[in-house]
C-alpha cells in the first residue's frame, strides 16, 4: 500500500484493519475526505458491519 502511494498509483478505495498506518498516510496528505454522498452510501451499506461509522477518507 505504501509505495503505491508514494509512487502516485493509490487505489481509489482500499481498506485494511491497520489505524497507525491510515493516520501515518493522513499525516503525509494522502487520504482525502470521502464526499457527503458517497459517505452516507458507505455507512447504509456497510458501515453497521464493518466500518462502525468511522470510514471517512480515500486516497
Amino acid at each position: 500500500m505504501v509505495i503505491d502511494v508514494q509512487a502516485g498509483s493509490a487505489p481509489n478505495i482500499a481498506i485494511f484493519p491497520q489505524p497507525g498506518l491510515v493516520a501515518d498516510l493522513a499525516s503525509k496528505g494522502f487520504l482525502s475526505p470521502l464526499s457527503a454522498e458517497t459517505e452516507k452510501w458507505v455507512n447504509d451499506n456497510y458501515a453497521s458491519r464493518f466500518f462502525m461509522g468511522r470510514f471517512r477518507y480515500l486516497f
